[in-house]
């Protein structure tokens, strides 16, 4: 999906119609409506439909006159982030590919919600990103006491560790070992004491299926963890919400990934962004 902000509103959104060859078409100016003033680009990339959306917008914001490289694109939602290496023969540097391809429309300025690691912003021209330091602040108002921070690997412990330090808290760092043939989490080691008197928040960039967080959930709570509340920026739930029922009492997410992400069970707590929220707008589904 693909929506335009000028300087005094936001969320028009880009309309798309299918051919019946399966096609997509974008018009900036359907039902009689105008494109300027126009200040910046918002694209939630969650399809591959949605990239090509992109694509052709940008070829018809150009072919009205306006120019790109004085627009803001705004992508919450990196795409191909995780696929940021090479790991086996044959295999594209997908992230580099989607890179390449943002870089080519020429914006002036590519801002990025909480990239799953450095090498996006690396392979970006003219990014900025914004930290997930930044889109957790609401989260923490909602305990009375300030929670100790869990990174579920390696990969989250740079991150957790910069919301920690900012707001002088405590964490703990989670190591998994996996199949290497399978890729299931086959043990998961957690540094630290855990204190059945404690709230825990974990936190990381992005939940897909969530294997990852039930794990952790398991091995925190065989530990005597009684208050787990999970954190990610990204929430993408292909296996759904009811998975972490009994694993976690909250999760948080932010609409990076799903704009139109509304109703969900009530132990969903969902954090906008700024960027289509104003700012502390917390929904509780």
């Amino acid at each position: 999906m693909i929506f335009f902000d000028d300087r005094f509103e936001s969320g028009e959104r880009v309309y798309s119609s299918t051919f019946p060859g399966g096609e997509i078409c974008v018009n900036l100016t359907k039902g009689g409506g105008a494109v300027l003033p126009l200040w910046a680009v918002t694209a939630y990339l969650e399809t591959s439909r949605s990239i090509m959306e992109l694509i052709m917008t940008t070829d018809a914001l150009r072919r009205e006159g306006i120019n790109v490289s004085r627009l803001s694109l705004t992508i919450p939602y990196f795409p191909y982030a995780r696929q940021d290496r090479v790991c086996h023969p044959g295999e594209s540097l997908s992230a580099k590919v989607m890179a390449d391809l943002i870089n080519g429309l020429g914006y002036g300025k590519v801002v990025v919600y909480d990239p799953h690691s450095d090498v996006v912003p690396a392979l970006l021209d003219n990014v900025e990103v914004v930290t997930p330091n930044t889109l957790i602040n609401d989260v923490f108002l909602s305990y009375d006491r300030a929670p100790v921070l869990v990174a579920p690997d390696a990969g989250a412990e740079k991150k957790v560790a910069a919301i920690a330090k900012a707001r002088d808290m405590t964490m703990i760092t989670a190591t998994k070992t996996r199949d290497q043939h399978s890729g299931k989490i086959t043990a998961v080691h957690i540094s630290g004491r855990v204190d059945p008197d404690t709230h825990y928040l974990v936190v990381d960039d992005i939940c897909d299926g969530g294997g990852t967080f039930l794990a952790i959930s398991d091995a925190m709570r065989y530990e005597g963890a009684k208050r787990m509340d999970l954190f990610v920026t990204h929430g993408i739930f292909s296996e759904g919400i009811k998975v972490f029922s009994g694993r976690y009492n909250r999760v948080f997410t932010t609409n990076t990934y799903d704009p139109e992400f509304g109703h969900a069970p009530d132990m969903i707590r969902k954090l906008y962004p700024r960027t289509v929220i104003p700012e502390g707008a917390i929904i509780t589904a």
